[in-house]
């Protein structure tokens, strides 16, 4: 065995000193890597990919059974392409939409750090009924005032201050499931902050395995709470009681709409809109 380690040593140190097999060996190397690099993004552009664009790169008619499997296989790895308004108190978006899913956003994408700006998008659509506005209409928003930090995500500023903004009425509110209740029972839709595995010793970090922001948008007739995840549809479809729900976050906020908003205020709000637009149009 040393024999033999000596030997391809020795191979190697002579095809480094000789100038035209150094200059070999440094192009297979170059094409080894580069055939790896293109392995790798193959593989993720099949994981994100949607099924009709990889049939026909490749060329095969695959049974519809298999098609099934394969998008289930998306949704219960969070890999979502288009928002989901039908038969929800609140429309659904994905931080996955290729709408809008490698938008830059704090150092990064809406698809890796915009759970925040996600989360409130949906609940400016879903109470005040305006659907231009998009994640990317908040994360140019947030950008702009700073709430969009970089190797961070979103600060919870936005969930107030930037809230008011849109129009709404917001609050942070209590952790509590008594708070969850109280706020969901009176039509109230919340934003809430979750937490990793362990936090306070008893989170089991269902939602996420650092920070992340999800919807709550009501309350089921038998109490269990309804939520929108922008990085899963199949925890999306779930409902959770109060109690579960508390032991799985450390921020909360209430949101609410009144269209007879005081002339005074809503003048306000509407300057400050006016000039959030204009500066992002110039």
């Amino acid at each position: 065995m040393p024999k033999i380690a000596y030997f391809i040593i020795r191979q190697l140190i002579e095809k480094l000193i000789n100038e035209e097999e150094r200059e070999k060996l440094i192009r297979r190397l170059v094409i080894s890597i580069t055939i790896i690099f293109i392995f790798f993004a193959f593989i993720y552009y099949i994981i994100t990919s949607p099924l009709s664009i990889i049939v026909k790169v490749i060329g095969v008619d695959i049974d519809s059974e298999i098609v099934n499997i394969l998008e289930d296989f998306k949704n219960e790895n969070h890999i979502k392409d288009d928002a989901i308004y039908e038969g929800r108190d609140i429309p659904l978006f994905f931080q996955f939409d290729k709408r809008w899913a490698n938008y830059p956003y704090a150092g990064t994408t809406i698809k890796i750090a915009g759970c925040g700006v996600t989360a409130l998008a949906m609940v400016v659509v879903g109470l005040t009924g305006d659907t231009s506005i998009t994640p990317i209409t908040m994360a140019d928003f947030s950008t702009q005032n700073g709430w969009g930090i970089s190797g961070v995500g979103t600060s919870w500023q936005l969930m107030t201050t930037g809230a008011s903004y849109f129009g709404l009425n917001a609050e942070q509110v209590g952790t509590s499931a008594s708070s969850i209740i109280e706020n969901l029972s009176q039509g109230k839709v919340m934003i809430v902050s979750t937490t990793y595995k362990g936090y306070n010793g008893t989170s089991t970090g269902y939602f996420t395995n650092g920070g992340h922001f999800i919807v709550l948008t009501g309350l089921t007739e038998d109490g269990r709470v309804k939520v929108n995840d922008s990085w899963s549809e199949k925890k999306s479809n779930e409902t959770f009681t109060p109690e579960f729900i508390s032991n799985e976050i450390k921020g909360a906020w209430a949101y609410s709409y009144d269209e007879l908003i005081i002339d005074d205020d809503k003048e306000e709000i509407n300057e400050k809109n006016n000039s959030f637009y204009n500066t992002n149009n110039n």
